[in-house]
């Protein structure tokens, strides 16, 4: 104000006085910050927040990135996992209400949550359930071809609960269901485990899938998409599942299952394929069906086999159709077990956003420490987190205990003091075992942060913009967040050696050292002319993406991490 007070003085002349031109100091540029969170692969930094950086010269660079904001690709709708049945058994009968809660919102709660906004579910059992069925099994020899026996029953003691109090968290939270197999009494193998589909049973199908979204919808659970099989390409020889030709699939959708649906009021989108990368011929063969092509919005996939630019090569061809990384699991594996961190945010998430997906989910929200429950399929399996589930002998036999005393209850009338001392006796001894039980332990595994990395940083509705790297080793990508249209680029060093950043963003310029065999997401505003414009999404999705959410002040996290004996690759 004093500044302004002199300018005015000097200039305003009333007694006609002549006027010196005043010299103003030259202002200090007020550059942006630049925030930095930085994991290494030995793990003894997980998203650790580092200082700020000031924009300007540095360190001399090895490795220079590019940041064009004005190149532009998909938009993105967001991270998350399968709630599978062993997920929700273990979140839901493992874990007290307050610890579940906690965990919960802590993975899909907004940053410095984890921030998830997408959820698979199995329609039936897969192989991460306690057991096998499906939601119309009969007696063998029956059959029941308008579904009169349809009952979710087996989804309700722990899936629907545990969805609901997701639903409590984010009400906007987008879930995928798909079906690991048809009831037997629909298939060849008259089995659930193997054989394929009866073409006959195409329309029951269809209205099988039709019935459990309306089911869910019923119990406040809004299904947003659908694939019509899992792996429909793959007979499991330890599990649920089908093989499922592209032409019965293209069948189903076009002349049952996509006319069923589109008679609801809020019908979900159905997305074709559900399976590996080695085969882009199967989804694109759907997709040039006519009477399906209408009805499918994308197209899922899963990482098992191939290479993640089948994407790109069914985007050049039906550009107009999303893509999501539905399904790729990490584990206990001796190839990636020094490398698991690097590898899953590099190969799986990096390399499929940079090859168009909008949407990538893990496998198993949770696991216990022996990689279950399941029944059958993959043992070595890991959960975005681990909850380690101690139980002593003592806590057991006061379980079986319990469990007699229930029968003794229900099993007869015995008069009402003795009902009376049974209760009482069963509360004592409920007690002993809450007293007796040692804590659920919940680890975060290296894919936690892996996905954090991303998706406390790039919100849905985000877009991915164009990152360049000049050498070998060091992998990037890029993003325009909405609304306050912050920039946000996550940078992999691969190398054994730290590398020099030099990142420039329009006139935006800074430095940093990345250290060896490590990962790092920087968020700023970006400089004034960049800032004017917001790419739009291109080309235009489908899809109805979420809109913009605005992001929260990002602190420190402050996270206590468990010792690893993981190392850097060798």
């Amino acid at each position: 104000m004093a500044l302004l007070a002199l300018v005015v003085l000097v200039l305003w002349n009333p007694a006609g006085m002549v006027s010196v031109p005043l010299a103003l100091p030259t202002l200090p540029r007020l550059e942006t910050p630049v925030q930095v969170w930085l994991s290494t692969a030995d793990q003894r930094l997980l998203l650790a927040r580092q200082p700020n950086v000031v924009p300007g010269a540095g360190a001399t660079p090895t490795a220079e990135v590019v940041v064009d904001l004005g190149q532009h690709y998909q938009t993105m709708a967001g991270f998350g996992a399968a709630l599978t049945d062993s997920s929700a058994w273990l979140l839901y009968n493992q874990l007290g209400s307050k610890q579940r809660e906690a965990l919960l919102r802590d993975l899909f709660g907004p940053p410095p949550g984890l921030n998830f906004k997408l959820l698979r579910l199995s329609i039936g059992a897969s192989d991460f359930s306690l057991h096998h069925y499906t939601l119309d099994d009969m007696p063998a020899g029956q059959v029941d071809p308008q579904l009169e026996h349809f009952n979710l029953a087996a989804a309700q003691p722990a899936v629907v609960p545990v969805v609901r109090e997701l639903l409590a968290i984010d009400p906007q939270l987008r879930i995928i269901a798909s079906p690991w197999s048809a009831p037997a009494w629909m298939k060849t193998s008259a089995n659930l485990i193997g054989g394929t589909l009866l073409e006959q049973y195409e329309p029951a199908y269809a209205a099988y899938l039709a019935r459990y979204v309306d089911s869910m919808r019923a119990l406040g659970i809004p299904i947003y998409a659908l694939t019509v099989q899992n792996e429909p390409a793959f007979e499991p020889l330890t599990y649920p599942g089908m093989l499922l030709p592209v032409a019965a699939r293209a069948r189903i959708i076009g002349q049952y299952l996509g006319p069923l649906l589109a008679g609801e009021a809020s019908p979900p989108v159905i997305l074709g394929w559900d399976h590996n990368w080695d085969e882009p011929d199967q989804p694109m063969t759907v997709l040039s069906d006519v009477d399906a092509a209408r009805y499918v919005t994308g197209v899922a996939w899963h990482c098992y086999r191939g290479s993640p630019a089948a994407q790109t090569e069914v985007h050049r061809a039906f550009p107009r159709k999303d893509a999501y990384l539905s399904e790729c699991s990490s584990g206990d594996w001796a190839s990636i077990r020094k490398d698991r961190l690097l590898w899953y945010a590099r190969d799986v998430l990096m390399a499929s956003m940079k090859n168009w997906a909008g949407g990538l989910l893990y496998w198993n929200l949770a696991l216990d420490q022996r990689h279950g429950p399941h029944a059958g399929g993959c043992d070595a399996c890991t959960g975005i987190v681990t909850i380690d589930t101690p139980q002593s002998a003592v806590v057991a036999a006061m379980r079986g205990t319990a469990a007699r005393l229930d029968a003794l209850r229900t099993n007869g009338d015995h008069g009402e003091t003795f009902d009376a001392a049974l209760g009482v006796a069963d509360e004592l001894l409920q007690g002993a075992i809450t007293l007796g039980e040692p804590t659920a332990v919940v680890q975060r595994n290296v894919e936690y942060y892996a996905f954090a990395h991303y998706s406390r940083f790039v919100l849905p509705g985000a877009v991915r913009v164009k990152s360049t790297s000049s050498i070998t080793g060091v992998d990037s990508v890029a993003f325009r967040n909405p609304g306050d249209g912050k920039a946000v680029l996550v940078v992999i060093n691969s190398e054994p050696r730290q590398q020099v950043l030099a990142v420039s963003q329009g006139a935006l310029h800074f430095d940093y050292p990345l250290p060896p065999y490590s990962m790092a997401t920087f968020v700023w505003q970006p400089d004034a002319a960049s800032a004017a414009v917001m790419p739009a999404p291109a080309p235009a999705s489908s899809s109805p993406w979420l809109p913009p959410i605005p992001l929260p002040p990002l602190p420190a996290p402050q996270i206590s991490v468990a010792a690893s004996t993981y190392g850097p690759p060798q």
